[in-house]
This record gives structure tokens, C-alpha cells and sequence, in this order.
């Protein structure tokens, strides 16, 4: 770190608070059971209702200050909603901080999901690479580096805590939430750079959280929508889909659990609210929580869930049912058990507190069990240097002089660009045209899949343009192929190179459009074949529709498709630019290795069969 990142920090972390000072036991002690509660909820403020309109919540009002001081929750999560600019972000984190303060309670865990790559709620600047990236990389020094990067922008906005890293194995080719989420789909990789990420994280005061235990990259059903199903022995969880957490469970501040059902460990079953018969997702399951991760793994830090509003939870079981069979269960946290959005809201969390309390009277719930519980809460948030009192009276506008200067670090921006570089894996280069020979004359076109796709390249070639590391009279011209490709194949016949974006987020996503349809027609005839050069620019699992392609370059993430407005703001990340360079940058040669096996498809059926078309590179 430089200097001046050095003093931005150190002055952050400085203790001289009443709260740092305070034994956990003396705190818990003086708490009632409705505070102690409150420690043990996170909300969202995502939006709040003016007017009828549902507006992003971006800056307190006092119902708001009211609502969370109210409560005394441990903690809220924010998105992309809550976040405009880096001054109207510190502020709003610096306002919510001092609502539960004045009412002499903790300070909050503010958190978010900043994961890198295509999971980012940052506005104002490029998005890092993203998980699988820093597999292909496979340095873990650029992995700590990744973490501590995290850690210092996030800090800089007063926010404490990350849903970060993602310890999921994407062995699953069809898995529609995880992807490019995941490192690799070997667990060794994903333990190695995992713990990386989280190390550089927690090294640099952000508390981190190791998600989603006890392993989601093996399912094909997202459990915001439904629950899936994992029907596998001990025996493969330990050697696979656990070696992660395993690893992680003697650091992990917190471990954030899944809803997803693992029958052959604990084939309880339970009435959801509709009457039907369903297995116990491991969010509420004490044989998960207590008996595995607890028992088996010995992990002592915050378990935290997942969303209680995401379907799997949400659609099967009463709120005030769910958030009490996860406490018993073993949960610290529940996370979004309920939203923010108006006073109307009181009703909803009234319900919630009064549940919890008359399951402590009647001893469904073990209030010593939930002091521990608010313990190891206020113990990280001490660790962590939260309850530091310190770190609240530095003025706002030093505060927002300070993160000014983080997001602005050429160090930090330097990082970013070598780790986005050496993940770019050259998966396929049959005729050794890499990194093209352009000469005077040569005639280059970029095909996206949009304005921003063409917009991305241009930049990237004007860039070693004006460097002087392409010379000569070379023309580039871009090109979207959506919505309409017909001449496509006469308009490439002009062109010496044709450099093509494919950019699959989920396995057949792109055939109901005809996306992959348009690049297979391409690769049909020889001349094209040739010139054509694809850029796998999402899951490398495409790669497998494009057989015939002669050239095929890896980059693991570029902004996906959104309908949200907060999300379709959010910058481009640095892949798509880096494949550009490999392609076009004499001066760089391709380091990435591939992080994940790829499938070939079976042509009867249509899906992913196991038989392996590119092995993963890396060990």
C-alpha cells in the first residue's frame, strides 16, 4: 500500500472508543432481549414509498433514523439502488451510523454484495474482473491483492462488511446463479484464491463472508426462485463441495448459508405454508449448521443465511416459522427477513420481534444460545474495528475527501489492469495468428452483441493506436449482430479479421434468441472460419457450441443483460479490453490457464454430457 492509502487508513482504524473499550460480555449483559434480537437482523432499505412511488433510498429521512434506531438492528445490506456517487454514499452510510449511535447502540454492520465482475453495486467505477477471472489468472498474490482492493474502496464508503468471497465449485456447467461467480471448478483452485480474497479482505479490516455453504456450484435449480435438490454422500461433500469451507472455516469472520437441500445428510422434511411436503433446506437445518459446519468442520465465527426472502424461503415457509427454525438451527444473522420500504413496515418487523421474543417465553428459542449469538456479533464488530467511536467523529467531508482519493489510486487501478490481463486464456489458436500481424491496409471488424460491446472494442484500439503499438493505416470498424444479422456473412468478406463477442450467462440462454445460431452460421464456411476470431466474453462453457472455430480467447465477464436501471449503470468491467490487447498487443503474450472443465455437448440430447472437450488448465 502507499503512503498516503497507509495514513487514509491507519486513521481509520485508531482506537479511542468507549465502544472498543467495553468488555462483550459487560454489553450483552445490559441488552434486553429485543436489542439482543435486533443484533441478530439485517435488513434492506432498497427503496422507500413517496408519495406511492417507490423510490431508491439513497438519503435519510427521519422516518428511516426512526425505524432502524427503533429496532437496534445489527446491521442492513445495501444494492446498486442505495448507491449515486461516492459522496452521496458516504453520507448515507455516515447518517445511518449516527441514527443508532445517538440512541447509544452498537454501530452497524453495513454490507454489501461487491463481489467483482458481474455481482457489483458500485456506479462510479470500472468493475473488477470477477471470481473465475482470478481463477484463469492463478496467481493468489493477485487474488490477496483482489481482497485488499475490495476492502479499501468499501471502507473508504463506510461500509464494514462484504458477501464476499464466493467459495462455490462450478462443476456444473448448467448452473443458472453461480458461473463466473465461481473460481474454478476444482476445489483446490477455489480454496487457494478463495482464501486469498478473504485473507485480503480481513487483513485490511473488512469484514468478509464465505458464501453459500455448504456448496451451491453443483445445482441447476437458483434458489432465488426454488430450492434445489443435492442428493450426495458425506463421503463427495467432504472431497468436494466442502474442502472450500473446510479451509476457510478457522479464518472466516462469517460463513453465509445456502437454501439448498443436502437429503442424504439430512432427509428431514417439512410442511411448507401451502400444505406440501418438502426437504429442509439447509438454512434451517440444525444437522446442517450445527451438526456439519459447527460440529464436523468446527467453525466458531458468524453464521449468517441468505436472503429469507429469496424463493426458496420465502415461498415455502411463514417469515416469523423461517427466521426462528434458522436461529435454532444454529444461524447468527437472518438476513432480509423482511424489507424497509415504508412505516407500514413496523407491522411486518412488530410480527417478527414479537415471534421471537414468545419463542424465547416458551423455550423454543435458547436465549443463552442467542447471547452467544450476540456475542460473536458484537466480538467481530469489535475485531473489526466497528465499535471504534473514533471512527465516527472524523468529519464528513474528510471522509468524503478520503474515499475521493482511494477510488482515484493509479495503484489501484494498476491491479486491476494486470489481473484483468493475465487472466485471458488462449483456449484456441489452430493457425498461430495471435496476437494478429496487422499490416498497412488491414481491415479489422468488431461484432458485439450491442453499442456497449463496439463502443468497448473501439476504445481498446484506439488506445494502442494513439500508444503507437499498432502503427500503419489499419481500419477498425464495429458492428452489433443483435437484433439483426442478415449479411452479416457478406458484410465480413471486406474485412481481413472479424474479432466476435460471445457472451453466454447460462447454458442454452443464447440459442432462444439466436445468438449462438448467428456465430455457428459464421464459422460455417472456411474463409470466414479463418478470419473469424471469437471472444468467449461470459462462461467459457460457449466455447463448446463453436467446435469448428479455429481461434478461441477467454475473458470471463462483461456486463450482463439487466432490466434494472441502478445495474445497467454500472461501468464495464476490465475483460473484454484485456482480450483486445492479447489479440491485438504484440507486446503481451496470453497467460490465463482455463479454470474450468468444458463440456462437450451431446448432439442427441442437446445438453452438456461428461465427456470433457477442453480440460481445465490449472491444478
Amino acid at each position: 500500500m502507499n503512503k498516503k492509502l497507509f495514513i487514509i487508513f491507519i486513521s481509520l482504524i485508531l482506537s479511542s472508543a468507549a465502544f472498543a473499550q467495553d468488555d462483550i460480555d459487560l454489553m450483552v449483559s445490559k441488552m434486553t432481549l429485543r436489542q439482543k434480537l435486533g443484533q441478530m437482523i439485517m435488513p434492506d432499505i432498497r427503496h422507500w414509498i413517496v408519495k406511492g412511488r417507490r423510490v431508491p433510498f439513497q438519503t435519510i429521512n427521519p422516518e428511516v433514523k426512526n425505524f432502524i434506531a427503533e429496532y437496534q438492528f445489527g446491521g442492513i445490506i445495501l444494492f446498486a439502488d442505495n448507491i449515486s456517487s461516492i459522496e452521496q454514499i458516504v453520507r448515507l452510510n455516515h447518517d445511518l451510523q449516527k441514527a443508532v449511535i445517538d440512541k447509544g447502540a452498537a454501530p452497524l454492520f453495513i454490507s454489501i454484495d461487491q463481489e467483482g465482475g458481474f455481482v457489483s453495486r458500485l456506479p462510479f467505477k470500472p468493475r473488477l474482473t470477477g471470481a473465475m477471472a482470478l481463477g484463469a489468472a492463478n496467481d493468489e498474490k493477485l487474488s490477496y491483492e483482489y481482497g485488499r482492493i475490495l476492502a479499501l474502496e468499501l471502507k473508504a464508503l463506510g461500509i464494514n462488511l462484504n458477501f464476499a468471497p464466493v467459495l462455490d465449485i462450478n462443476n456444473n456447467p448448467n448452473n443458472p446463479v453461480i458461473g463466473l461467480r465461481s473460481i474454478s471448478s476444482h476445489p483446490k483452485i477455489v480454496s487457494r484464491h478463495g482464501l486469498a480474497i478473504l485473507r485480503g479482505m480481513q487483513d485490511n479490516q473488512m469484514a468478509a463472508v464465505a458464501k453459500h455453504f455448504p456448496g451451491h456450484g453443483n445445482t441447476s435449480v437458483d434458489s432465488h426462485i426454488g430450492m434445489p435438490i443435492v442428493d450426495k454422500s458425506m463421503t463427495r461433500l467432504k472431497d468436494f463441495e466442502l474442502l472450500p469451507f473446510k479451509d476457510a472455516s478457522p479464518e472466516a469472520d462469517m460463513i453465509m448459508t445456502a437454501h439448498i437441500a443436502l437429503i442424504k445428510i439430512d432427509p428431514s422434511l417439512k410442511i411448507s405454508k401451502k400444505g406440501s411436503v418438502i426437504n429442509t433446506p439447509a438454512t434451517i437445518s440444525p444437522v446442517i449448521l450445527s451438526g456439519l459446519l459447527r460440529g464436523i468442520l468446527n467453525y466458531e465465527g458468524i453464521i449468517i443465511t441468505d436472503s429469507m426472502s429469496m424463493a426458496a424461503i420465502a415461498s415455502n415457509f411463514d417469515q416469523v416459522y423461517a427466521v426462528i427454525e434458522a436461529f435454532k438451527a444454529g444461524a447468527d444473522i437472518a438476513l432480509m427477513p423482511a424489507h424497509i420500504e415504508s412505516l407500514k413496515n413496523k407491522k411486518v418487523f412488530d410480527r417478527l420481534f414479537d415471534g421471537l421474543e414468545k419463542a424465547v417465553r416458551q423455550a423454543e428459542l435458547d436465549e443463552k444460545k442467542i447471547d452467544a449469538s450476540v456475542r460473536r456479533i458484537l466480538s467481530l464488530k469489535k475485531k473489526r474495528g466497528i465499535l471504534e467511536s473514533a471512527l465516527y467523529k472524523i468529519p464528513i467531508d474528510e471522509k468524503i475527501r478520503q474515499a475521493r482519493e482511494v477510488f482515484s489510486s493509479k495503484e489501484i487501478a494498476d491491479i486491476e489492469k494486470e489481473t484483468a490481463l493475465k487472466a485471458i486464456t488462449v483456449l484456441k489458436d489452430k493457425d498461430k495468428i495471435l496476437p494478429l500481424k496487422l499490416k498497412n491496409g488491414d481491415r479489422v471488424l468488431f461484432l458485439g452483441e450491442n453499442l456497449r460491446d463496439e463502443e468497448t472494442m473501439k476504445a481498446a484500439a484506439k488506445e494502442m493506436t494513439d500508444k503507437g503499438i499498432l502503427s500503419g493505416e489499419i481500419v477498425f470498424e464495429s458492428a452489433s449482430y443483435l437484433p439483426d444479422a442478415s449479411g452479416l456473412k457478406d458484410k465480413i468478406e471486406a474485412y481481413d479479421y472479424v474479432i466476435v463477442v460471445s457472451k453466454i450467462f447460462a447454458f442454452n440462454e443464447g440459442e432462444s434468441d439466436g445468438r449462438i445460431e448467428i456465430i455457428r452460421d459464421l464459422l460455417e464456411g472456411k474463409k470466414e472460419r479463418k478470419k473469424l476470431i471469437i471472444i468467449s466474453a461470459a462462461l467459457p462453457y460457449d466455447a463448446a457450441y463453436y467446435e469448428n472455430a479455429r481461434t478461441i480467447v477467454l475473458c470471463y465477464g462483461s456486463p450482463k443483460p439487466t432490466n434494472n436501471s441502478a445495474m445497467s449503470a454500472l461501468p464495464d468491467m476490465p475483460n473484454l479490453s484485456a482480450a483486445l490487447s492479447i489479440i491485438l498487443n504484440p507486446q503481451i503474450r496470453p497467460q490465463g490457464l482455463l479454470p474450468v472443465d468444458i463440456y462437450k455437448i451431446d448432439k442427441k440430447t442437446g445438453v452438456f454430457s461428461r465427456k470433457i472437450l477442453f480440460k481445465a488448465g490449472v491444478k
